[in-house]
């Protein structure tokens, strides 16, 4: 047995076990060095997985013996003394083990030892969406109920008609009170259909808001059980006290006041089990309905399609608690980055909420609508809580036109629902805002439209109003855009008239801009220009705000408090470039600032681009649309496919009557005689005309540009 200085082995059957141990620790201590050298001390050494092929046979004999474990008893430690190997398997390479202490390129390593893990069984979350599956029999039992509205109402309007009352005030009054009898989830869809100002009536609108949601609450067993199932403890555990009467009942919710361990105050909103598939069933009845109304063209083709889809996003909206907790934390923090500290949101207890269950803090306080009947009643005692509370009606006033604002100017999202009834008012007239289940959001086109209308509201120049309008409305279809700013242009002058002849006994609808969106709703529907849903979130919104601090504050101006919130937000603007300025100055600017330069360019490059676009495109593309004697000579090809279509069917059921019932013999005469003088096929022919005649007619009433 020889070494060499660097003591590799040249016989290593005759080698000494106790020289080879003690190379092999020397070996190691070099490794462990190389390591730390190299920034891997933190490793811990028992984690570094040394794995030697280490042993007393020979070649030979360890392939003659396979792969497997050796039971020579030895220990391989580091530099430190601490045990890193102690038994290892074998390295194999093409079938044979490796030797580590043999010369040459093929030898062991130090290596660290992988975990054993596989990603079997996961996958990366998915988006879910809220849905709800009703049965066929609910669906049915929910047909006949609407079946039975249906007739009351029309019922009820027959008989005004004869008794010659029949008027657009008394319909929209019936149509609530029937609306009202018919339960919880007619009350809710009569809700959301008065948020449809563009395609309901201003009197029928005006009048379905009417509408309150209380209903006969469900069993707490079953509120507790969604409460414990969510939470995953049991009730005692979780709350101190837990009052079982809720303090409201609606058709979505069960809402219940707690004190949770620590003794703070918690309102639990509890889903209502069944209630997301029973208003599935009602969407399914009114959407069949109105699918029939437009395949019988009593309404036009497509003409519901708007109204249909946002009564099924906006009726799911106020069942995803997850989405609506979501939104309340969002507004809470966007409230306290907006440097105000006189409005913001009770805070969630994610912890302890899921998608059937919130559990957010306790306000106490006055609700907005109790102030508003106070001051409009005259309400002594009603006044004198306000004033104990610090609470100054002018001064809420003043902060509800100041979150309206802001909602629509900074935030993420404006609040969509600002009802008297989802408004607290605590002490020193401070606004807590609930329930976020319907938020909106516009992009920053309509933003700068919207200062630009109020800019020019300003100015009183009634034409520029009208022109920011349009890009509201974006896209538009053709219409004559002269007549249709030329209308806009006239309600907006109303407006301004109104506003400039203000006076103690004008009604409070005329201190608001109520006429200009009224305005522009009846005129997108009378020129059949859709108007996007999120739009008509936020005029609605826009005029509930105005609407509810005009009735706290007649000597309100919405436009000298739009003029405050302006000059704050040019000051904080303002304070925000300078402090930027300064930093640069004094710190040399950065590689960010040649982002900033990169950033504009870019920009002006977009510009230029759309520009150029605009140039070499009509404002009008003809292409996309089909012109009126087109359409008529398509629908006339329609209707001879469809009337061949039903004559050939005629026709196989004659033909066959003759085999079955004539002995086997076809006369082709015969059979397409009895089709044509068939009283079936008259009336089918009939119905198809006029069918596909409503439709033409329909085409041939639009405006061409």
């Amino acid at each position: 047995m020889t070494t060499n200085p660097d003591g590799d082995l040249s016989d290593r059957s005759e080698f000494p076990r106790q020289d080879y141990n003690a190379y092999i620790r020397r070996v190691v201590g070099k490794g462990m060095e190389f390591w730390r050298s190299r920034r891997l001390e933190r490793i811990p050494a028992g984690h570094m997985g040394l794995n030697f092929a280490v042993g007393q046979q020979n070649w030979r004999e360890a392939s003659q013996n396979g792969v497997g474990n050796f039971n020579w008893p030895f220990n391989i430690v580091d530099v430190d003394g601490n045990q890193i190997l102690d038994n290892t398997d074998l390295l194999i390479y093409n079938g044979r083990p490796i030797d580590p202490t043999a010369p040459g390129v093929l030898a062991a390593l130090p290596r660290r030892r992988f975990i054993n893990a596989t990603n079997e069984g996961i996958a990366p979350p998915q988006m879910k969406f809220l849905t709800f599956t009703p049965s066929r029999g609910l669906i049915l039992r929910r047909f006949a109920s609407w079946a039975w509205m249906t007739f009351l109402f029309v019922a009820g309007t027959v008989e005004d008609k004869l008794r010659r009352q029949d008027n657009i005030a008394r319909r929209a009054q019936r149509m609530r009170q029937i609306l009202s009898r018919g339960g919880g989830s007619a009350v809710k869809i009569g809700q959301h259909l008065a948020h449809r100002l563009d395609m309901m009536p201003w009197v029928l609108a005006t009048e379905l808001s009417q509408l309150v949601d209380v209903v006969p609450p469900f069993p707490f067993d079953q509120a507790q059980s969604i409460i414990e199932g969510t939470i995953g403890q049991p009730i005692q555990e979780i709350f101190q006290r837990f009052d079982p009467e809720p303090i409201l009942a609606t058709t979505i919710q069960n809402m219940y006041q707690a004190r949770l361990m620590n003794g703070s105050m918690v309102v639990v909103k509890v889903r209502r089990p069944g209630a997301g598939e029973l208003i599935m069933a009602d969407l399914s009845v009114i959407e069949w309905s109105l699918n029939t109304l437009e395949w019988l063209t009593i309404l036009r083709h497509g003409s519901t399609r708007g109204i249909r889809s946002g009564l099924r996003q906006t009726l799911l909206e106020e069942f995803n608690f997850t989405q609506e907790a979501r939104h309340q934390d969002l507004f809470r923090r966007a409230a306290k980055q907006s440097g105000k500290r006189f409005f913001t949101s009770p805070r969630i207890h994610f912890h302890l909420s899921g998608k059937e269950l919130v559990v957010d803090e306790f306000v106490g306080g006055m609700w907005l609508w109790e102030l508003l009947a106070a001051m409009e009643r005259k309400d002594a005692a009603r006044l004198q809580q306000a004033r104990e509370l610090e609470i100054d009606p002018a001064k809420v006033a003043r902060r509800l036109l100041w979150v309206n604002t802001w909602g629509w100017n900074e935030s993420l999202f404006f609040y969509s629902n600002p009802q008297p009834d989802n408004i607290i008012v605590t002490r020193g007239s401070k606004l807590i805002f609930t329930e976020f289940s319907s938020v909106s959001a516009v992009d920053r086109s309509k933003r700068r439209t919207l200062r630009r209308n109020m800019d020019s509201m300003i100015k009183q120049d009634a034409l520029d109003m009208a022109r920011a309008s349009l890009t509201l409305l974006e896209p538009l279809p053709p219409i004559n855009l002269s007549e249709f700013i030329k209308e806009l242009e006239g309600h907006n002058w109303q407006l301004l008239y109104m506003l400039a002849n203000r006076n103690a006994y004008s009604n409070w609808t005329d201190l608001t801009m109520a006429t200009q969106w009224k305005g522009l709703i009846e005129v997108c529907s009378k020129y059949d220009v859709v108007i996007d849903l999120q739009i008509l979130r936020l005029l609605r919104s826009m005029m509930l705000f105005e609407g509810m601090a005009v009735r706290l504050d007649r000597s309100l101006d919405i436009l000298e408090e739009y003029r405050k919130y302006d000059d704050h937000r040019a000051t904080r603007a303002r304070i925000r470039i300078t402090t930027l300025v300064e930093e640069r100055l004094h710190d040399g600017g950065d590689n960010r600032d040649f982002l900033a330069l990169e950033w504009t360019a870019n920009i002006a490059e977009g510009l230029f681009h759309r520009i150029r676009q605009f140039a070499s495109t009509p404002s009008v593309s003809f292409n996309t649309l089909m012109s009126k004697w087109s359409f008529a000579f398509f629908m006339l090809i329609k209707f001879l496919y469809q009337v061949i279509l039903l004559t050939g069917f005629g026709l196989g059921i004659a033909l066959l009557t003759q085999l079955l019932f004539n002995d086997g013999s076809i006369n082709w005469k015969t059979a397409l005689e009895g089709v044509l003088t068939n009283r079936i096929y008259q009336f089918a022919i009939l119905f198809l005309i006029f069918v596909n005649g409503r439709s033409t007619l329909f085409r041939m009433d639009d405006k061409e540009v």
